[in-house]
């Protein structure tokens, strides 16, 4: 099985709740909005950041976020890639 790496820009404040599952400082916008941004990444799942300190953008709202503009993170997805061979598939 191998492990296929990608990157997501999303917004910094949900750091915490994608990596650790701590949830807390999040109001219920801010849920709603990580579990949407959550179900179009799967089966992926967050490990970590790319970003030491989070960055500014005005296109807050096109990562996911519930303002105008706010700080972002490159997050780090890891998805599972299984691989199939013959003996797998009789």
């Amino acid at each position: 099985m191998s492990i296929a790496v990608t990157k997501e820009i999303a917004p910094s404040v949900w750091a915490s709740y994608l990596i650790n599952g701590d949830a807390s400082g999040l109001d219920d916008d801010d849920i709603a909005a990580c579990y949407a941004w959550c179900e179009a990444m799967e089966p992926a799942y967050v490990v970590s950041t790319v970003d030491e300190d989070p960055w500014f953008t005005w296109s807050y709202a096109l990562y996911g976020g519930t303002a105008s503009g706010g700080n972002v993170f490159t997050y780090v997805l890891h998805r599972q890639k299984r691989k199939y061979t013959r003996k797998h598939l009789t």
